[in-house]
């Protein structure tokens, strides 16, 4: 047993490590007072971040506290998953773990340790930022700032470890590393938080805080008397006047606390569970037969004059760039034919959103495609600058979405129907944009296709 804890302390400080010596972590920590800003919004600000039945929450500096935290269960958990699967400790040395003689739970342990305290650094920089802007928002005699960590603690530390859950389990099996376990974890995010909601919209106080996975609803719910029935994060400014709320005793309830440890616990059984389900990813070995030239061979002391990109090898340039997004064949029939629909079918609710969702996958991994370390390398070798690799990947991608949607916009103009016609913008030109964009910057697909598919899922209800 006191071997298995070695292991585990073993692999946690090796992730911590490679968290610490990464820049990124040291960059979101010194923009926490920026953000800070922003989530506590002045009396005059032209939006809210947290309201309970359309009314402002009188601030002080438990609700400050609960109102940070808040936002960083509900909001920034997306955040936190990109941040580690798109991180400094994205890219492991798979080959070395596969044969490892340790327990695959104690490498899953140590990492969602290592995860977890990553992200706690991140929270308590911010809760940090929302001390000092307390004092710009209250007098200071009010301001308490054990409050205002407590408050924060409580409800973003267990969310956050369970979002270090989530990803350590997904790094546990071949199909969730990649794009599988990004489309699990936005199902699970958009659960956990419609679970939150109707149940305490339904049952109120009366209602378990073991559901409330992210710890937003029962602190809200068990600090005042009031009936609450709706919850709005981050929406437009309140006409509503104020309510003052006790947020001190929603989150220092018995029952709420228990649930919050219960998830942090749950978090920690399943990553020691996913240990036992690990497998290894496979290494391909591929084998070529080479033919030696029996041709002459010949030297010369000529310069070589590297090649001059030609204005006219656009169209194969762009022919290259499509090739590479639809793949495989059954691929492109298939947006050929979700494409022709749209000459029949209503956009807004059916083709739109399937054609958003074909495109998000490929355009994201496109956008990333030529962007890892050993890839940039290759590009660089290219005639044409990055910068001119970087607009033709938009090009392409803009053209093919915006191709897709010509039956729809045809249709539309023929029958006079304009109004979807921004949603053919939004596909056509913003998803490839979004796409390919945060792939280049982020030079890996995570941010991308989550952020894309959340929004794809807003627009599927607006359907």
């Amino acid at each position: 047993m006191s071997l298995f804890f070695e292991q585990i302390a073993m692999h946690a400080r090796i992730q911590f490590l490679r968290h610490l010596r990464s820049p990124a972590i040291w960059w979101l920590a010194l923009s926490a007072p920026i953000g800070a800003r922003f989530l506590v919004p002045e009396d005059a600000a032209s939006y809210s971040i947290l309201t309970v039945n359309q009314a402002t929450l009188v601030l002080d500096s438990g609700v400050i506290g609960l109102q940070l935290g808040v936002i960083i269960a509900v909001l920034f958990s997306p955040l936190a998953y990109i941040f580690l699967r798109a991180g400094p400790t994205k890219r492991t040395a798979w080959q070395a773990e596969n044969v490892t003689p340790a327990r695959r739970s104690a490498l899953a342990l140590g990492h969602w340790i290592a995860d977890t305290a990553a992200l706690w650094i991140l929270m308590f920089a911010l809760a940090g930022a929302g001390i000092m802007l307390a004092y710009f928002r209250l007098p200071a005699s009010e301001v308490n700032p054990l409050n205002i960590i407590f408050a924060l603690t409580i409800i973003a530390a267990p969310a956050l470890a369970v979002i270090a859950g989530l990803r350590t389990i997904f790094s546990m099996r071949p199909l969730l590393r990649k794009a599988g376990g990004d489309v699990l974890f936005a199902i699970l995010w958009l659960g956990f938080i419609s679970l939150s909601a109707a149940f305490f919209l339904l049952y109120g106080k009366s209602g378990s805080p073991i559901y409330d996975v992210f710890g937003f609803a029962a602190p809200l719910a068990g600090s005042t008397d009031i009936l609450i029935e709706v919850i709005t994060i981050l929406g437009p400014p309140t006409t509503d006047g104020m309510i003052e709320i006790d947020a001190i005793a929603g989150v220092s309830d018995r029952g709420f606390l228990v649930s919050r440890l219960f998830w942090v616990c749950v978090s920690a059984l399943l990553v020691f569970l996913s240990g036992l389900i690990f497998k290894p990813r496979r290494m391909r070995f591929n084998f070529t037969q080479t033919q030696s030239s029996k041709a002459p061979v010949e030297f010369t002391s000529q310069k070589v004059i590297a090649a001059k990109p030609n204005a006219s090898a656009s169209l194969p340039q762009l022919q290259s760039e499509w090739a590479q997004i639809l793949r495989p064949i059954w691929f492109a029939a298939l947006l050929l034919v979700v494409a022709i629909a749209g000459a029949i079918l209503p956009f807004r609710g059916m083709v739109g959103p399937a054609i958003a969702l074909l495109l998000i996958f490929p355009l994201t991994l496109h956008g990333a495609r030529w962007r890892g370390a050993e890839m940039s390398r290759l590009a660089d070798l290219a005639p044409n600058s990055a910068t001119a690799q970087f607009t033709k990947r938009i090009v392409a991608s803009v053209l093919l979405a915006f191709a897709l949607c010509l039956p729809a916009l045809a249709r539309m103009l023929v029958q006079e129907e304009l109004s979807q016609f921004t949603d053919v913008m939004a596909i056509g030109i913003g998803l490839p944009l979004i796409a390919i964009g945060l792939g280049h910057v982020t030079r890996g697909p995570v941010a991308g296709r989550l952020i894309l598919l959340i929004l794809w899922y807003g627009y599927l209800n607006l359907g």
